[in-house]
């Protein structure tokens, strides 16, 4: 009895030492990559092609995931053809069961981008509302980025929609992340874009406010060529008016 114990608990122990060696191998394989698919996507997305053959090799269903995740969202930042919804789907799924609440928001947001592209607004729609639920904002390790842009892009959908009211408030959560996440030009971006929807509704009073809260922000993180940028929506709304 005692020697099947022992064969057991050795098979467990060899067990969960090859599973936990596939984990840290595709934490090592991937580090870094989240922060140079935001600010270096060209570079990012061929590394991740030159390492094709390496996931190949590895034969772990939870790397290949996690590297075709990358690749669709340095493609989607590079404005490519995404895969087909068939594809992001059974993605989406795998996640839903066995992924973290980032690696969840990011397979619901890339698969929302996909309807977008396809002018499937509702479900575009429909899909991000489903991605930023995924987000565990009280987590320290929470994905504020990622969260800010599924926000941005709700928001961008539903100013198109003649929907300005929500897309006001979608805007305005998304500059919240942004600046979460430390992305001052997002923040400020994030900001200024919420005159779209506010000149919709006429509020002049409101378009100009966000036009010089916005300006003071890019002049106060030293971006004044943004600052210089904010005017146009401001200056149609004063020529309508006469």
């Amino acid at each position: 009895m005692r020697g099947f114990l022992l064969t057991y608990s050795l098979l467990f122990v060899i067990f969960c030492t090859l599973f936990s060696c596939h984990g840290d191998m595709g934490e090592e394989l991937f580090a870094g990559m989240d922060s140079l698919l935001e600010w270096h996507t060209d570079s990012a997305y061929k590394k991740l092609q030159a390492m094709k053959p390496t996931i190949d090799s590895i034969d772990d269903k939870r790397v290949s995931m996690k590297y075709f995740l990358l690749c669709t969202c340095a493609e989607n930042k590079l404005d490519m053809q995404l895969p087909p919804d068939t594809v992001l789907a059974e993605v989406t799924r795998y996640f839903d069961e066995y992924g973290t609440p980032n690696e969840r928001m990011m397979a619901t947001y890339l698969r929302a981008s996909a309807c977008r592209d396809r002018k499937e607004v509702p479900d575009a729609v429909k899909l991000f509302k489903e991605a930023a639920s995924c987000a565990d904002t009280l987590s320290s390790d929470c994905d504020y980025l990622t969260l800010s842009h599924v926000y941005g892009q709700m928001a961008d959908l539903l100013y198109y929609q003649i929907l300005p009211d929500y897309s006001i408030e979608s805007y305005k959560k998304s500059a919240h992340y942004a600046l979460l996440a430390g992305d001052h030009y997002g923040f400020a971006r994030e900001v200024l874009l919420q005159v779209q929807p506010l000149a919709q509704l006429e509020d002049t009073a409101a378009v100009l406010e966000i036009t010089d809260s916005a300006y003071n922000l890019f002049m106060e993180y030293g971006m004044p060529q943004s600052a210089a940028s904010v005017f146009p929506t401001a200056i149609d709304m004063y020529l309508g008016r006469k």
